[in-house]
């Protein structure tokens, strides 16, 4: 486990989504210098279940390897 969610995190394509906004908080975090953060809707695969989190549910999300 590495997180909990009282929420279901959806993904959406074409509009805003819960998971989406949590990724782009999560870039904004990692990049303070930052004042916006952008993630392609059509890179989330999978919503993410209300409760525990795991890096495999996180996986299976953002099913995408780093790219240099």
């Amino acid at each position: 486990m590495i997180a909990t969610t009282d929420e279901l995190l959806t993904r959406s394509y074409g509009e805003s989504s819960r998971l989406g906004n949590l990724a782009a908080d999560a870039i904004l975090a990692r990049f303070p210098d930052s004042v916006a953060a952008f993630t392609n809707s059509g890179g989330i695969r999978e919503d993410i279940a209300a409760g525990d989190i795991t890096l495999g549910d996180v996986i299976n999300s953002f099913p995408f390897p780093k790219h240099n």
